[in-house]
């Protein structure tokens, strides 16, 4: 029946602590008052041993955990601080207004216990995020906010135009409306002052930053390529944390689609998930 809909609850994102005791995981449900989905993060002992147990209410969206590289607290992405803002509570329907932008921001969660809190107040969405290995810097994905929306309105000025020229094939997508004018670019976040300086900068998306074992560079996927929406493809890339540098790994003749890069323990390979497309139509993905 569709009220069956309501009654699942599906563990994604599963995330081994550093010692190997624990899997953090985000907890997936229906918000039958909300009209949408909601998620929360849960702890439970890799053995099994005893119950999971909810770390975060989940109000409406707490995803992503990820460990600090000591093991003593959890990074995850959260809109609870605009929900909460904005007179959202977990047993009523959703406030009358949320910002469209930048709602979604990173916190951070002992575990051995108290609350969070928010450690990014960046201007756009936070998408992804990944520690350094020395645990004092986060990297993000968020895309970059124009400077009109940096400046303060001016309120003799007429509002700015809502007029969109589009020039770009790839210009939206389901669920998150118009993206040709955000691409997701990498940003460095002190954990402790909470300050973000942009890493990358370009056109085109990049996704699922990997820091190399000495904290010097960082992988990430992106088609940086001219025209990168007249082609499905994508390449793994190295960015230089000290100079900013960018360098194409994967590369070669014909279209290819690398992504997903890990690196091995001593920093001297990445494996990917990935192709070169073949001939005929249809293709897979391997390592």
């Amino acid at each position: 029946m569709p009220e069956d809909l309501l009654t699942l609850r599906v563990p994604i994102d599963l995330q081994l602590s550093p010692d190997g005791r624990w899997v953090a995981f985000a907890l997936k449900e229906a918000g039958p008052r909300l009209d949408e989905y909601r998620s929360s993060i849960w702890l439970v002992p890799s053995d099994g041993s005893t119950p999971a147990r909810r770390l975060t209410l989940g109000a409406k969206n707490d995803t992503s955990p990820r460990w600090s590289p000591d093991g003593r607290s959890l990074a995850f992405l959260s809109d609870r601080a605009a929900w909460l803002q904005a007179g959202g509570a977990s047993d009523r329907a959703e406030p009358a207004e949320l910002p469209r932008e930048g709602k979604v921001q990173v916190w951070l969660l002992p575990i051995d216990g108290g609350e969070a809190r928010q450690v990014s107040r960046l201007r756009r969405d936070v998408t992804e995020l990944a520690w350094s290995p020395d645990g004092r810097r986060l990297c993000l994905v968020s895309a970059v906010a124009p400077a009109r929306e940096e400046a303060r309105p001016d309120p003799s000025q007429p509002p700015p135009s809502d007029i969109r020229l589009i020039d770009r094939l790839a210009y939206q997508l389901n669920g998150v409306g118009f993206v040709y004018d955000r691409p997701g670019q990498l940003w460095l976040l002190d954990v402790e002052s909470g300050e973000a300086s942009l890493l990358t900068r370009g056109r085109t998306a990049v996704r699922t930053p990997a820091w190399s074992p000495d904290g010097r560079s960082i992988a990430f996927a992106a088609d940086r390529r001219q025209d990168a929406d007249l082609y499905w493809r994508s390449d793994v890339h190295l960015v230089d944390v000290a100079t900013r540098r960018v360098t194409r790994v994967t590369g070669g003749r014909g279209e290819q689609l690398f992504g997903a890069p890990a690196w091995s323990p001593d920093g001297r390979w990445l494996a990917v998930l990935g192709h070169r497309y073949p001939a005929a139509a249809g293709s897979r993905a391997d390592v």
